[in-house]
C-alpha cells in the first residue's frame, strides 16, 4: 500500500476567528507519536458545517493555521469492472452459448458482467476458472441474470463469485430452447475495497407497516444519536420473488415536515427453479440524517415485508500533522466563509490508511468562539513558555530594583553614622 505523504509546506499566518461560532479541541494521547493523525467526525458536529465542510479550520496553539484533509465518508472507493478478452463463443442450440474468456493474465476478479443487446430474458449461468485452458474448476453452478420490462424495468446481468485468480474463464449461459443472447463482450470485476472506514449504525425501527391497498410497505427506523453519515441500507424479506421501487427519504426529525428524498432506485429478487438473484441494498450519498423512512411501492402485487433492516455509516476523518504536545483546536460553524483556503490543504496519498488514525483522537464538547478581532492563542506548550519568560524577566527585574535600593538605603546608613561621629569629636574638643 502507498504511503502517506507529508503536508504540504505553508508559512505561519495568523487567522482571523471572528467569523467562526464554535470550536471543539483535539484530545490527543500523551504517547501520541508525531506525524499524521485523524480525528472522526460524527454527523452531530458535521450537521454545525458547510455541506463541503469549506468553514473548517484547524488551529495551532500559536494561532495559526494547520494544513489539513477530510477523508470521502462514502464506503470505499468506487470499482471500476476491467474488460476481459473473450477468445471464443459457441452455441449448442436449444441448451446453451458457451464465452471462453482470457483475463490475459493471473489477476483477481469476484465477478463477470455479461454485456448483451438482448433484452426480455431470465437466464441461469454457470462458471467455471483455469490456469492452462485445459483443466476446468467449478466456480459458480447457480448464476442468475435477467432483463426485464415489466412491472419495473430491471437488468442484471452480473454473476459474483469467489474470488480467484484464474487466467481463463468459462461463462455457460443455459438458454433452455430460447434464442441466445446476443454477447457484445465480458468485463470482470476486481476485489472490492478493503477500507475499514465504515461502522453498522445502531437502528431502531419505529414504525414498519404495509399497506395492502397500495402494495407498499413503510418502514420509519432512528439511526441513533452518535452515529457516523448514512452510506448504505439493506434489508432482509422473507418475500420469495418481487419486484419494487425504493424510496429513501432522511430527516433530523421523524415529523413530515423534515423528510426530504435522498435516494430512489429499484429492489427485486428474482428467481427461476431453484435459482435467484437479488438487489436488496441502496447505496446512497453520505448523509447526517437522525431518522430514515423507507418506502417500497408499485411493482409486483403483494407487499413486501421488512423483517431486518441495516444500516451503515461511513467515517469522514480528518487528517493533519501533529507535533509532540501541541493539540490544536477545530474551528467550525461560518455560515458567511466563502471557501476553503487551498494553500492550507494536505496533500494525502492513501486515504484508506487513515483507518489506523483515529482509534484514541476524539473531539472535546463544542465551545463557543468568543474571539471578536484576530486570532488568541490556544493555552498551550507556547503560550505557556511566553507566559514563563515574561514571569521570569519581571521577577529579575524587580530583584535588581530591590538592590540599588539596598544598596543606596546602606549609603545612607554609612553616611549618617559618619557625620555622627564627626559632631562628636567637635563636641569634646571645645569642652
Amino acid at each position: 500500500m502507498a504511503a502517506l505523504a507529508p503536508p504540504t509546506a505553508t508559512a505561519a499566518v495568523e487567522l482571523d476567528l471572528s467569523g467562526w461560532r464554535a470550536f471543539r479541541d483535539i484530545r490527543i494521547p500523551e504517547n501520541q507519536p508525531e506525524g499524521l493523525v485523524g480525528v472522526a467526525l460524527e454527523s452531530a458536529f458535521l450537521e454545525n458545517c458547510q455541506p463541503d465542510l469549506r468553514d473548517l479550520r484547524v488551529v495551532s496553539p500559536g494561532g495559526s493555521l494547520v494544513p489539513f484533509t477530510v477523508t470521502d465518508a462514502a464506503a470505499g472507493a468506487e470499482i471500476h469492472p476491467f474488460p476481459a478478452r473473450v477468445m471464443n463463443i459457441t452455441r449448442t442450440p436449444g441448451k446453451w452459448t458457451d464465452i471462453w474468456i482470457d483475463k490475459t493474465a493471473k489477476v483477481l476478479s469476484r465477478g463477470t458482467l455479461i454485456q448483451t443487446t438482448s433484452k426480455g430474458f431470465v437466464r441461469k449461468v454457470e462458471v467455471r476458472g483455469s490456469d492452462t485452458g485445459r483443466d476446468w474448476y467449478v466456480i459458480r453452478m447457480d448464476g442468475l441474470i435477467a432483463d426485464i420490462a415489466s412491472p419495473i424495468p430491471v437488468s442484471s446481468l452480473a454473476v459474483s463469485y469467489p474470488l480467484n485468480n484464474f487466467q481463463y474463464l468459462h461463462v455457460r449461459v443455459l438458454d433452455d430452447d430460447q434464442p441466445p443472447l446476443k454477447v457484445e463482450g465480458i468485463l470482470c470485476n476486481p476485489p472490492s475495497s478493503n477500507s475499514e472506514l465504515t461502522r453498522p449504525l445502531d437502528t431502531r425501527i419505529l414504525e414498519n407497516r404495509s399497506e395492502p391497498t397500495g402494495n407498499a410497505t413503510t418502514t420509519v427506523v432512528d439511526l441513533g444519536e452518535k452515529r457516523f453519515p448514512l452510506v448504505s441500507v439493506t434489508i432482509t424479506t422473507p418475500a420469495a420473488e418481487f419486484v419494487k421501487k425504493v424510496r429513501l427519504r432522511g430527516g433530523s426529525t421523524p415529523s413530515p415536515e423534515s423528510w426530504k428524498t435522498i435516494f430512489e432506485g429499484t429492489f427485486f429478487r428474482l428467481r427461476k427453479e431453484e435459482t435467484s438473484t437479488e438487489n436488496l441494498t441502496a447505496v446512497v450519498k453520505p448523509h447526517t440524517c437522525r431518522y430514515l423512512m423507507m418506502e417500497l411501492y408499485g411493482g409486483s402485487a403483494a407487499t413486501v415485508p421488512v423483517e431486518k433492516f441495516r444500516a451503515t455509516g461511513g467515517i469522514p476523518v480528518l487528517v493533519f500533522q501533529y507535533s509532540r504536545g501541541l493539540e490544536s483546536r477545530l474551528y467550525y460553524d461560518n455560515p458567511a466563509v466563502s471557501q476553503l483556503d487551498q494553500a492550507k490543504a494536505l496533500s494525502v496519498t492513501d486515504l484508506a490508511q487513515t483507518e489506523s488514525l483515529f482509534n484514541e483522537i476524539s473531539l472535546g464538547p463544542p465551545q463557543k468562539n468568543t474571539s471578536q478581532a484576530g486570532s488568541k492563542p490556544i493555552a498551550g506548550p507556547e503560550s505557556a513558555t511566553g507566559f514563563s519568560l515574561r514571569r521570569i524577566a519581571g521577577i529579575a527585574l524587580l530583584l535588581t530594583g530591590l538592590l540599588v535600593l539596598f544598596k543606596i538605603m546602606l549609603r545612607r546608613r554609612s553616611s549618617h553614622y559618619a557625620e555622627m561621629r564627626r559632631n562628636s569629636r567637635i563636641i569634646g574638643t571645645r569642652m
